[in-house]
């Protein structure tokens, strides 16, 4: 196979908002398609180093599949980096950097102790969301200085239209006076806006006067692009300012709803705005 997969070989991904089921019978038929072919004879590993962003997303019986795909295996150059308590309730196995790691012949672990991420009122923004989903991830900040910035701004509207215009014009105002461009900024939504489901912005759309893209989009940080996509999808991104759009209030979350809107808030660096209804 010369370190290739071929893509017939591969089980079709099901459509987004399929149930959950599906997409477990689907990893767990493409983990054995994968495995299958990573030590079918002939197999030569492609890559020389393994680099894993949010490396608790990823199950950990997938691992050996990884190390396979290295040159020098397990003894290859690698850079893990993991936040255990942002593993979504919803997916199913497990994730043990220990299990990853006691197979590994020498690794060094760093852990970082302090936050830095954000301004202080995001900061004190965050630590205010209690509730037993978030407790861990609360626990997980710590700060003995941060800057000052902007108050985080929560604000309640009718209905979700009317939460998306305030969005603009709270845009429009931030992009006039200068204090973000649109390409620093993100939307987020507590659905995915472009899915077929789901859809508000067809492609091309604008909004706050500027185009509107995907986060995952070639364009995105591309200057003039406007970037959006769903809570569950921003794990891993941050910007200057991030706006959620069309949540409910926190007090009216449900527990399975907690999470999700805690990363996304988590995604804002120094200005963060929440436009529920």
């Amino acid at each position: 196979m010369g370190g290739r997969f071929a893509p017939t070989e591969l089980p079709k991904k099901p459509p987004q908002g399929a149930p959950l089921i599906d997409f477990d019978d689907y990893y767990a038929t493409l983990h054995s398609v994968l495995l299958a072919a990573v030590i079918a004879d002939g197999y030569e590993p492609p890559y020389d180093a393994l680099i894993v962003d949010e490396a608790q997303d990823h199950r950990t019986d997938w691992w050996e599949i990884y190390f396979s795909l290295l040159t020098g295996g397990k003894n290859s150059q690698m850079g893990i980096y993991y936040d255990p308590d942002q593993r979504p309730a919803f997916f199913s196995g497990e994730f043990s950097i220990a299990k990853v790691s006691e197979s590994l012949p020498s690794k060094a672990h760093l852990q970082l102790r302090e936050t830095r991420r954000y301004t202080r009122p995001i900061f004190e923004y965050l630590c205010s969301l209690q509730s037993e989903e978030t407790d861990r991830l609360i626990g997980g900040l710590h700060s003995s200085y941060l800057l000052a910035g902007p108050e985080v701004m929560v604000k309640d509207a009718p209905n979700p239209d009317m939460a998306r215009s305030a969005a603009a014009a709270l845009l429009k105002e931030w992009f006039e006076a200068k204090l973000v461009t649109p390409e620093e900024t993100l939307l987020l939504f507590p659905k995915d806006p472009f899915s077929d489901k789901y859809r508000m912005f067809e492609e091309g759309a604008y909004f706050a006067n500027c185009q509107i893209i995907p986060a995952d989009s070639p364009d995105a940080g591309k200057k003039g692009f406007l970037r959006a996509t769903s809570f569950n999808k921003s794990k891993g991104l941050d910007a200057r300012a991030v706006v959620l759009i069309g949540t409910s209030t926190w007090e009216d979350l449900t527990p399975d709803q907690r999470q999700p809107y805690w990363i996304a808030a988590s995604r804002a660096r120094q200005m963060l705005a929440i436009l529920s209804c």
